[in-house]
């Protein structure tokens, strides 16, 4: 059985905080793919040549090294342990199906963090907290480290969002790029925005029809 010593809400009931997948505007794709890192000491052969091949199963699925995920393997009493971070939710279950297959028969226990998991607890977090519930903050994600970005309201919520955010567990380090500007513009605002910039429709008279021709 793959232990889940995670569990986060899967949808986030607010209006106001925005999880931006995959960071902004972009994030780099290894050159080199990062391979997971098999941790050998004090095993036997069999046993180092047991995580190897389920290290080796794991990289057949080339998104996974592709994207920076970095995995960890180890041995702990005898379990298969996987830790460290996936860049999905999708490439943490799939590269969890595929230790359990090449572990033969070895039980396995998963700490593997998502970054789409992390950035949804941090955006729950953000929006139960009173001092952030309401700010338009915007939050990106990548292997533990969360950016947060977009405008403040005020100091004391920028302040507020990242030591929020500093408190979920599985965050390694918080990126404070908030910039104190106030709210987006209210929904009011866009509107009138919106209609500002739509040109005013007009009715065109038809021309008046010629004189019939008298008989």
């Amino acid at each position: 059985m793959v232990a889940q010593p995670l569990g986060f809400p899967e949808a986030l009931d607010t209006d106001t905080i925005e999880v931006v997948p995959f960071g902004l505007p972009t994030d780099p794709i290894a050159d080199e793919p990062d391979l997971p890192e098999v941790d050998t000491a004090g095993l036997s052969d069999d046993d180092a040549e047991l995580l190897y091949r389920v290290r080796n199963a794991i990289i057949r699925y080339t998104p996974i090294p592709a994207s920076r995920s970095r995995i960890a393997l180890a041995l702990r009493d005898g379990t298969i342990v996987l830790r460290g971070r996936t860049r999905t939710t999708p490439m943490k279950i799939v590269a969890e199906r595929l230790a359990q297959a090449a572990a033969e028969g070895r039980p396995l226990v998963s700490e593997l963090i998502s970054d789409e998991d992390l950035a949804i607890a941090v955006a729950s977090a953000l929006a139960d907290d009173p001092r952030t519930n309401a700010a338009p903050l915007r939050l990106t994600c990548f292997l533990g480290t969360v950016r947060l970005w977009g405008p403040a309201p005020s100091a004391a919520v920028a302040e507020a969002a990242a030591e929020v955010a500093r408190a979920v567990p599985g965050v390694v380090h918080v990126t404070n790029e908030l910039v104190v500007g106030g709210p987006a513009p209210s929904e009011a605002a866009q509107t009138a925005a919106v209609g500002a910039a739509t040109p005013p429709t007009t009715t065109q008279t038809p021309p008046p029809r010629p004189p019939m021709p008298s008989t």
